[in-house]
């Protein structure tokens, strides 16, 4: 059994791409978390070290101008720019801007010292770097003002990461460092996070298997006891004692299946030995009284004889071939019934009618009592159940007694009921009186019992119209046949 066609394999394949994807779903997003946590806190250091740097400017000291210090209530020169001339004074046209001075103190050194692999450097409008600190690398571009807009202005080149500031004389403030280690926890976090997502997927897989194996394993039980079973042991049944729940229903299902098939096979070879008994009689009544014939000379009286044998076992192996036959049609279905409209009081005035001569016969009163009971179903079939049930009862009754017939309707259901006063059927009996070539002990005669198939023929005939026929009896009271059927509109 190839893969793609294992249940098994089918269920780890599932479950293995769930885990993956639940895996997946939680790992990721909390990398990337973790990874944009860490470089947003690498940029806010960058932050921390630039405000700094800007809080330790100073406005560049000038010489004293002529006519001395501030006048009183004069202010004093704003950060950047060159103080106001005195009244009646000019500015100097042509004064070179002098760099402001930075003065930072032991602690904001200690920002950008070698260990911290922190740096800055401040630039002048014109290009010039008037300071700096820490490793500062070679070579560091001036800052455009697309930069500059960034929100926030930082910027990334040559395995750096820069964060740019302009000051209010329009100098540049760039605070540096390198996020290498940074990078490389992500890259160790990325590993990890892997090498666990990965462990805990082998280890479900390894569960899912071990779950999938313990799921699969009554199936499997299943599958072997169906298999010795198709075999030809019968008596096997599936232990579902310890199954799951859903597991156990479809067990006990099934060996209430194989217990029926079980009964229906033993039926099947009780019914072929009961038919080759009954067939094997008149079959070796035949041969005897032939062999009889053709051993010599015999009168015409005795030939006659023989050949009124033969007849008599012919007409019995007709009739038993012909009740197998109808048996045969109604378990497969082979011939619909046709099922029409039709009154169960009609059929069985009808039945009682023809039936009268036959009851004369053996000495028996036939009554009835029919009240309408409309029903759909196999008029002729319906009137096979009918004359079978009566004539069984004509052979179990007393001479002198009655038998009777009724009909009546009740809500949804009418009835059919024949009714005896025979000697009844002991309670022994009665789970198998409708069995194929089944007697009593007391009606084992096959001249008055039959071949024992009239009642299965019966029961057969009802079950395919979806009736019920039941048999109540009192041991020396009598014996009630009933024919329930669902009433017709």
């Amino acid at each position: 059994m190839s893969i793609v066609h294992s249940l098994r394999w089918r269920l780890q394949f599932w479950h293995g791409l769930v885990l993956a994807a639940v895996l997946a779903g939680f790992g990721i997003p909390a990398y990337f978390v973790v990874r944009d946590s860490r470089r947003a806190q690498f940029d806010e250091e960058l932050h921390q070290r630039v405000t700094a740097v800007a809080g330790s400017l100073h406005p560049p000291m000038r010489p004293p101008r002529q006519g001395g210090p501030p006048r009183p209530g004069e202010p004093p020169p704003r950060l950047g720019e060159p103080p106001p001339p005195r009244e009646g004074e000019k500015p100097r046209p042509g004064e070179p801007r002098r760099p402001p001075e930075i003065d930072l103190t032991a602690e904001q050194r200690a920002l950008f010292s070698d260990e911290s692999g922190f740096y800055f450097a401040l630039f002048l409008p014109d290009g010039r770097m008037f300071a700096s600190g820490g490793p500062v690398p070679s070579g560091i571009p001036m800052p455009t003002e697309q930069e500059a807009r960034r929100r926030p202005p930082i910027r990334s080149r040559d395995g750096v990461r820069e964060i740019i500031h302009r000051g209010l004389r329009d100098e540049w403030f760039i605070v540096g460092g390198s996020p290498a280690q940074i990078e490389a926890g992500n890259r160790r976090l990325a590993l990890l996070f892997a090498g666990t997502g990965l462990g805990i997927l082998i280890l479900g897989l390894g569960a899912g298997w071990l779950l999938a194996t313990r799921a699969i394993r009554p199936i499997d039980a299943i599958s072997e006891t169906a298999a010795r079973i198709s075999t030809g042991n019968l008596n096997e049944r599936i232990d579902h004692v310890h199954m799951d729940r859903e597991l156990g229903a479809l067990a006990a299902v099934l060996n209430e299946t194989f217990g029926r098939l079980e009964a229906s096979f033993e039926r099947q070879k009780q019914f072929t030995g009961d038919a080759a008994h009954e067939l094997r009689t008149p079959v070796t009544v035949i041969l005897s009284q032939t062999q009889l014939a053709l051993r010599g000379e015999r009168t015409r009286e005795e030939y006659l004889e023989a050949l009124e044998a033969c007849e008599r076992a012919a007409r019995r192996m007709r009739n038993l071939t012909e009740s197998l036959l109808v048996l045969s049609r109604l378990d497969s279905q082979s011939e619909p019934l046709a099922t029409a409209h039709c009154d169960l009081a009609d059929i069985a005035r009808e039945g009682v009618e023809l039936l009268q001569p036959l009851a004369t016969e053996h000495g028996v009163t036939l009554s009835g009592d029919f009240s309408a009971a409309p029903a759909t179903g196999d008029r002729q079939r319906l009137s096979q159940i009918l004359t079978n049930l009566v004539t069984n009862a004509f052979q179990h009754s007393p001479p002198g007694s009655e038998v009777r017939v009724s009909t009546k309707s009740n809500g949804s259901t009418v009835t059919l009921q024949v009714s005896d006063q025979g000697r009844g059927i002991d309670a022994r009996h009665l789970p198998h009186i409708f069995d194929r070539f089944y007697r009593t002990d007391e009606s084992r005669n096959r001249r008055s019992g039959g071949a024992g198939l009239g009642l299965a023929i019966c029961k057969a005939i009802a079950d395919a119209h979806h009736a019920a026929l039941t048999v109540e009896s009192t041991v020396g009271k009598g014996t009630t046949f009933t024919l329930r059927m669902t009433r017709g509109t």
